[in-house]
């Protein structure tokens, strides 16, 4: 898949170290995300969400198993979602699953 240019008036925000995305807003994308991919039960038990600021980039993930302990149907702890969004355009360079072992 062929990644899309930006246009010019992004480049420019870039440039002038203008950025779209505030730590609310990363979190209510992380969070609507979170529910497609998942589902309310397991993002529940991620719940409380965290923001950490990486710089140029948000990332937000659910809480880990040793605060919120749980097992899944198959026996396997539960893992945590986190995902990495862009200050600067919200594109997002991780969205992955982490832990699920026993």
């Amino acid at each position: 898949m062929t990644e899309q240019s930006s246009d010019l008036s992004m480049v420019l925000r870039h440039a002038a170290g203008g950025g779209l995305v505030d730590s609310q807003l990363a979190l209510t994308v992380a969070e609507a995300l979170f529910r497609k991919e998942i589902g309310d039960e397991r993002l529940k038990k991620q719940l409380p969400l965290q923001v950490i600021d990486l710089g140029p980039s948000w990332l937000v993930k659910g809480t880990p198993d040793a605060l919120n302990p749980g097992q899944s149907p198959t026996g396997l702890q539960d893992g945590y979602t986190e995902i990495v969004i862009s200050k600067a355009d919200c594109r997002i360079t991780r969205f992955a699953t982490v832990g699920g072992f026993p």
